[in-house]
């Protein structure tokens, strides 16, 4: 009996929290990213359906460019966050980290470029403030969009309500392949696929070009 108490202990996973936290904590240890990214019914996103390229260099350069010309290009430079929208003056402004709004760029990197930017939407989902509370749990879905995944999913609640929200990650829980949150019968997600950790990008990355 202790030897089976014993082999039923290895077999216990790690809190859900842990390994959720150790994932998203591995990306900011990369120096650079490439990352197709995936919107359906994306209730953050510019276009519920479309498809965007993500590519970032440590510590907060990067360049988003959609599938969809009418879509506009988002670059950051690491000081200056510019609009690139056809046939009309690219728009800049000071870039400036802000926990409390999520900014459009956010909705387009999904929480992946979130994390590595310290912005709002991954401080909200992992480090809120009271009174939400958050809680992390195994799911059982093992196959999404045709990948085998492992899912942890996250409740957050707040003033008697919650939401939940599912992250799949691949099976050894070290990259993440999506997140889907559910609303009554309506579903939306978002897909990080062709992931690239650690490519070669250009010093310029995020710079206007003329």
């Amino acid at each position: 009996m202790v030897i089976l108490a014993a082999v039923l202990m290895g077999l216990q996973r790690p809190p859900a929290e842990g390994v959720l936290r150790s994932a998203m904590a591995h990306y900011l240890k990369l120096k650079s990213l490439s990352v197709t990214i995936i919107h359906h019914a994306d209730f953050m996103a510019d276009v519920k359906d479309s498809t965007d390229k993500l590519v970032w260099s440590a510590p907060k350069r990067f360049e988003i460019v959609s599938d969809q010309a009418s879509i506009p290009k988002l670059l950051c430079d690491g000081k200056r966050l510019t609009t690139v929208i056809p046939q009309i003056v690219p728009l800049s402004e000071p870039y400036a980290p802000d926990l409390t709004h999520t900014k459009p760029w956010e909705a387009r990197g999904g929480i992946l470029l979130s994390n590595l930017m310290k912005g709002s939407m991954a401080n909200q989902l992992l480090h809120p403030e009271k009174p939400i509370k958050i809680s992390f749990e195994y799911g059982k879905t093992m196959s999404w969009h045709g990948k085998g995944v492992s899912e942890i999913i996250e409740t957050i609640s707040v003033n008697g309500a919650s939401q939940s929200i599912s992250y799949y990650l691949t099976g050894n829980y070290q990259q993440l392949l999506g997140t889907e949150v559910v609303s009554g019968p309506q579903s939306s997600w978002t897909e990080f696929a062709d992931t690239v950790e650690n490519p070669d990008v250009p010093k310029d990355l995020g710079t206007v070009k003329s």
